[in-house]
């Protein structure tokens, strides 16, 4: 099982604008890739890995890159 993407978001009071040229704005904050659960015997294989393109080797990733976990945030305004 796997946590792929989480987010988060909060619309900020319209009376924060209301003496400015601002409309409105959001806040979020998001992370990728934030926990994998494998069996126990499984310590290093991401079962969404696939070395071998489009056929069917799910979890060989000898040669691929680890998936990468992130975060970041997002600031959106209207005027």
């Amino acid at each position: 099982m796997k946590l792929r993407e989480l987010s988060l978001g909060y619309k900020l009071p319209a009376k924060w604008f209301s003496n400015t040229f601002i409309g409105s704005g959001n806040l979020s904050i998001f992370g990728n890739n934030l926990l994998l659960w494998t069996n126990q015997g499984n310590d290093y294989i991401d079962p969404e890995v696939n070395s071998g393109g489009a056929g069917n080797e799910q979890g060989f990733d000898f040669s691929a890159r680890p998936s990468l976990r992130n975060y970041g945030f997002k600031l959106g305004l209207t005027f």
